[in-house]
């Protein structure tokens, strides 16, 4: 009895070592090498949960493949960005200004509701993987900007690609819109009957945007006269909606169209037709597509003269050892 006591006794004290070495002296795991810097997981865990919230997820409710998809991002970025660290001066980037930047968007946030800072904390993010975050982008903008100054796009690459994908470059219908939505998804008569109304106003030179401010349901563009903005036609409207809209000739006004949303009335201006781009038209896309491919072409070479090696399965298989020994020492002796 005593034997079996004694054991039972040695058992517990491994097992409470194995867990206090596991919550609180655990040496942070290296996930990938940049040379001779190290990416710890502790840094990817909070890129990951950072990502996943400017991504529009909650942190604490992902899915194991959104957790593995974020996770990948988070160490293919870090493995970036630590490369470029290699050749961009932080001095350079780093700035007062760039720093203050960074600070006062932390500051935005952390105002934004007075437990910002505890839910961060508690989804996994700190203060230094958001700051860590904001200025990547500096390191980013500036390696860019030293790219396309060491490997400009030249005016024979552009040709060549506008020659190559020309067929991409057909561009939809477009007109800059605005409408005014009287009703919702009740389809009222009397909402049908108070557009019509507003659309006689309108025939009788109405100001269309005073008419939008005083009556659209749409509360979106309402205040600004229901201005939607320049806008194309690729879908992104109902198809009562569209298809009104981009009949429409310049400075026109529809007649009251029905949509799932109600009742709409619609104005077109800057109208422009389908058309194929000219290579004038299209060398602004074409030339940041190109600085793109400058950009990974110069990253590729830049991680391979670093040697990158990356080590997640190493961590993993470290983690499942420790797990089974952690298991191992709690079982109970026969």
């Amino acid at each position: 009895m005593r034997k079996i006591s004694r054991t039972i006794s040695i058992v517990l004290v491994l097992a409470l070592i194995l867990s206090f070495a596991g919550c609180g002296s655990k040496k942070d795991t290296t996930v990938a090498t940049v040379g001779k810097d190290k990416i710890t997981e502790s840094h990817i865990t909070g890129l990951t949960n950072t990502l996943a919230l400017v991504s529009g997820y909650d942190p604490t409710t992902l899915t194991d493949d959104q957790k593995t998809q974020l996770k990948d991002s988070a160490i293919d970025y870090s493995i970036e960005v630590e490369a470029i660290k290699t050749v961009v001066k932080e001095k350079d980037v780093l700035t007062k200004d760039n720093v203050k930047a960074t600070d006062d968007q932390i500051k935005q946030l952390y105002a934004a509701d007075k437990d910002a800072k505890a839910t961060y904390e508690k989804q996994g993010i700190t203060e230094d993987n958001l700051k860590w975050f904001l200025n990547s982008r500096y390191y980013i903008d500036a390696y860019s900007a030293k790219v396309n100054k060491d490997d400009p796009v030249t005016d024979e690459e552009l040709k060549a690609y506008y020659d190559a994908h020309e067929s991409e470059f057909l561009a939809p219908d477009s007109a800059h819109l605005y409408h005014i939505l009287v009703g919702d998804a009740e389809l009222k008569d009397e909402d049908k009957a108070k557009a019509e109304e507003l659309k006689a106003q309108l025939d009788g030179g109405a100001d269309f945007a005073e008419i939008a401010k005083a009556n659209s349901t749409d509360t979106g563009s309402a205040e600004s006269g229901g201005d939607l903005g320049v806008s194309y036609k690729n879908g992104s409207f109902v198809k009562e909606f569209e298809d009104a809209a981009f009949a429409l000739q310049d400075d026109q006004i529809s007649d009251v169209v029905q949509s799932q949303f109600g009742f709409h009335i619609i104005k077109a201006t800057d109208v422009t037709k389908e058309h194929q781009e000219t290579f004038d038209e299209a060398k602004e896309s074409i030339t940041t597509t190109i600085q793109n491919e400058h950009f990974d072409k110069a990253i590729e070479a830049l991680k391979k003269k670093l040697g990158v090696k990356k080590e997640e399965a190493k961590a993993e298989k470290s983690d499942a050892k420790e797990d089974k020994a952690t298991d191992s020492a709690a079982e109970p002796a026969n």
